[in-house]
């Protein structure tokens, strides 16, 4: 069975917070630490 990984906080908030970055797309950061875009979209604020 799978394990469903946590991350923490500190490391969502500074996920969202390089998404927000001028020029910067959920994709692209994603891909640059290795998780799923699906995630931090569920992470940003509406």
């Amino acid at each position: 069975m799978r394990q469903l990984s946590s991350y923490p906080e500190p490391f969502k908030a500074q996920v969202v917070q390089e998404c927000l970055q001028p020029g910067a797309t959920v994709s692209s950061v994603a891909m640059s630490h290795g998780i799923n875009a699906a995630f931090i979209r569920k992470w940003m604020p509406l």
